[in-house]
């Protein structure tokens, strides 16, 4: 960035539907990078869609991935929960996320 895209940057407001639609593309983006075996960008972005799914409250979800410490595959089967939670794409089909083949 610019100084001058920095000054004429304006933020985008913090709703709801924006969140989620940020959400959409971090998933997206993670997907990607865990199936990449891309680890430290795939853990990354791990934590980014579990911090998403603190501030919309998806309780059940934040409980099932402990806290951020649960993450196997390159966090794929977080990615697979959010996407099939909202109904975004899932380059993994039925998979859970966790099988050996996705551990590289």
């Amino acid at each position: 960035n610019t100084p001058e895209d920095r000054a004429t940057h304006t933020p985008i407001e913090f709703t709801e539907a924006n969140v989620i639609e940020q959400l959409k593309n971090d998933v997206q983006f993670g997907f990607e990078k865990a199936l990449d075996q891309r680890g430290i960008s795939a853990s990354l972005m791990f934590h980014v869609v579990y911090g998403w799914c603190q501030v919309l409250e998806l309780n059940d979800i934040v409980s099932r991935f402990d806290g951020g410490s649960n993450y196997a595959q390159y966090g794929l089967p977080l990615f697979k929960a959010v996407a099939n939670q909202y109904g975004f794409p899932n380059p993994i089909g039925d998979d859970v996320g966790n099988e050996v083949k996705y551990a590289g």
